[in-house]
């Protein structure tokens, strides 16, 4: 998936680049060859408001693409934050507000900032489907974390109706498909006191298809499941695995070994 990702990325700069030389190459030989000053300073006009609304464009979604690959590739939730300040900060049009909402809450989750993570959820008025969905999901995580069973429970609960909302035709938004509902259940199971529940969720999870992120809350509730249950060798895996996958986020790390 990481391989994937860096094609696609370079991808996206390469015919980036092609396309500004293109542009430009005409704005220029359209300057050599205005026929009048008026077409000349037109020209200019356009190619300097183009050129200024591109790279404005080319600075949000690079360093969107960084956050999002601090986050979810590289494991460093500290350093995704402060690209997603950058964007929020430079975002005139709000293009990216709830794609910045959603991973600010999903990196506070990292960095286990969890009373930050609960003030900046009740500061979120939008109740648009994506960022609902993972505004309920990281409530109950950080209700679930602060021991506080009965909040976390409810944060579930209104998680699982959010997920089952259907469009005109029946179906699940495509956002439903965002989380790996088996770890959500065996993390809920796990907030609830119901570790087998919870290990039973969690060996039906497929690592296969999961980014570095979702492997590392996977292995969190599984760790903590085989910690209550006494099951020693699941618990040494996974704790060698997090320790592992964890190099860039010293927060976690130092969690993990009071574990």
């Amino acid at each position: 998936m990481k391989s994937q990702y860096k094609i696609s990325y370079y991808l996206r700069i390469v015919l980036t680049i092609a396309a500004y030389i293109i542009f430009y190459y005409y704005i220029i030989n359209s300057c050599i060859h205005a026929e009048s000053k008026s077409q000349l300073y037109f020209n200019i006009i356009i190619g300097v408001i183009f050129g200024g609304f591109a790279i404005l464009a080319e600075y949000l979604r690079m360093s969107y693409d960084a956050a999002t690959k601090n986050l979810i590739i590289d494991g460093k939730p500290d350093k995704a934050l402060e690209k997603i300040t950058r964007v929020e900060k430079a975002d005139i049009f709000k293009t990216y507000k709830t794609s910045c909402q959603m991973m600010r809450m999903l990196a506070l989750v990292d960095l286990r900032r969890f009373s930050e993570l609960l003030s900046y959820i009740d500061s979120i008025e939008t109740k648009e489907y994506d960022v609902e969905l993972i505004r309920r999901y990281t409530q109950m995580l950080a209700y679930g974390e602060q021991d506080q069973r009965g909040k976390s429970n409810e944060a579930f609960k209104k998680l699982v109706s959010v997920r089952d909302y259907r469009n005109d035709k029946g179906k699940r938004f495509k956002g439903a498909y965002f989380l790996n509902w088996e770890v959500v259940n065996g993390q809920h199971k796990n907030y609830e006191g119901d570790y087998d529940g919870a290990m039973r969720y969690l060996n039906d999870v497929d690592e296969k298809n999961m980014n570095l992120r979702e492997l590392v809350q996977y292995l969190l509730a599984k760790l903590k499941a085989a910690r209550k249950l006494g099951n020693q060798e699941v618990y040494d895996n996974c704790k060698e695995r997090l320790l592992k996958s964890t190099q860039n986020n010293q927060t976690m790390r130092d969690y993990i070994e009071t574990l």
